[in-house]
C-alpha cells in the first residue's frame, strides 16, 4: 500500500483544523472633520489547516473593506498598524500573519474591487487627491502559516486604520 495516508475527518494526521481565524478593522484614527472611516467587513481566513500558508487576496470577499468618506479638495493619507500575530481566544497561543506588498486595493466611488489600485499596506499611502467628494474603498488581504503544532481554535486580531488630511 504505497502512497497511502489515512485520512481522519478530512484532514491528514498530525494536521490541525483551526477555526474561525478573523481580523477585525479595529479603532480607526481620524485627523480630519472632513473625513469619515465606516467598516465593512473584518477579514475572515475561515476554518484552516495547520502546518499550511492559508491566503486572503485583497480582492476576495473574505478580504478586510471599509469606506472612506471625503469632502471636496482633500489629499488624503492613510497608514495602518498591522499584527504580525492573531491571539488565540480564551489564550493558550499565537499565530503568525503576514501582509505581502500588493495586500490592499483602493478605489475611488466604486464598492468593487475589480480595477483598483495596489498599494502596499505596511508603507500606506500618500497623497491621495480627492477633486470632488468622494468615496474611497479600501480592501485588505493577508496570509497565516500556523506551524503544524499550532493549538485548534479561534483566533483574531486588530488592524489600525490612521487617516490624516495632507496639506
Amino acid at each position: 500500500m504505497l502512497g497511502l495516508r489515512r485520512w481522519r475527518c478530512g484532514v491528514p494526521r498530525g494536521l490541525t483544523l483551526i477555526t474561525s481565524v478573523l481580523l477585525l478593522l479595529g479603532a480607526t484614527r481620524v485627523a480630519s472633520a472632513q473625513t469619515t472611516v465606516t467598516a465593512l467587513t473584518g477579514l475572515s481566513f475561515g476554518t484552516i489547516i495547520s502546518g499550511t500558508t492559508t491566503t486572503i487576496a485583497s480582492s476576495s470577499p473574505s478580504a478586510m473593506s471599509f469606506r472612506i468618506r471625503a469632502n471636496v479638495g482633500l489629499s488624503l493619507g492613510m497608514s495602518f498598524t498591522l499584527p504580525t500575530t492573531l491571539t488565540r481566544v480564551g489564550g493558550g497561543g499565537t499565530m503568525p500573519v503576514s501582509f505581502c506588498s500588493t495586500c490592499a486595493l483602493y478605489r475611488v466611488n466604486s464598492a468593487n474591487p475589480a480595477g483598483a489600485l495596489p498599494f502596499n499596506p505596511n508603507v500606506g499611502l500618500l497623497g491621495l487627491l480627492l477633486l470632488v467628494s468622494s468615496d474611497v474603498y479600501v480592501w485588505v488581504g493577508a496570509s497565516t502559516s500556523p506551524p503544524l503544532n499550532q493549538p485548534a481554535g479561534n483566533y483574531t486580531g486588530t488592524v489600525v486604520l490612521t487617516i490624516a488630511a495632507i496639506l
